[in-house]
């Protein structure tokens, strides 16, 4: 059975090997620029990919803003006692607890599910214009190639004209 195991320094030093990225500081604040061109391995991931990483985020916040506010509700009940205050109908459950429950747990869900969307667009975007700018060197580097070719050809021919004269 094979063993499979990701590391994330082995990217890194992948991609440095191919020249697409330099090492990551080990401490300090990064600027946005530096985490996109650091994220060079979201370049490859796959729409479906990105949208369970949309849906994993929004599930771990919405996960943890659940418990947050049921303990910060209930502090004085043991785990089984919540549970059956939560299996419980919604009948004659008052609008502030449920108004509460949207203000603490959905919004928190829906604002990490709405950055972890930004943070992919931005990704895109950026691998997006790294690909513009490649195409437009190798764009310049062959129109350079054929100039030097056309100037080589040019000198041929005058040389060729002036042994004939």
């Amino acid at each position: 059975m094979k063993r499979f195991s990701f590391s994330f320094g082995k990217k890194i030093k992948d991609l440095q090997e191919q020249g697409g990225t330099e090492a990551p500081r080990a401490r300090g604040r990064r600027s946005s620029r530096s985490l996109l061109r650091h994220a060079e391995f979201m370049k490859e991931a796959t729409p479906g990919s990105q949208i369970r990483m949309v849906f994993w985020a929004a599930g771990g916040a919405f996960s943890l803003a659940t418990v947050i506010w049921a303990f910060t509700l209930w502090s004085n009940l043991k785990m089984e006692e919540i549970v059956f205050e939560l299996s419980q109908p919604l009948a004659g459950t008052g609008d502030s607890m449920i108004q509460s429950f949207v203000l603490r747990c959905i919004l928190p869900m829906i604002a990490v599910a709405a950055l972890v969307i930004l943070l992919l667009w931005k990704i895109r975007d950026h691998a997006e214009e790294e690909k513009a700018r490649a195409e437009a060197a190798a764009a310049a580097a062959s129109a350079a190639e054929a100039m030097s070719a056309a100037e080589e050809a040019v000198s041929e021919a005058a040389e060729a004209a002036e042994s004939v004269v």
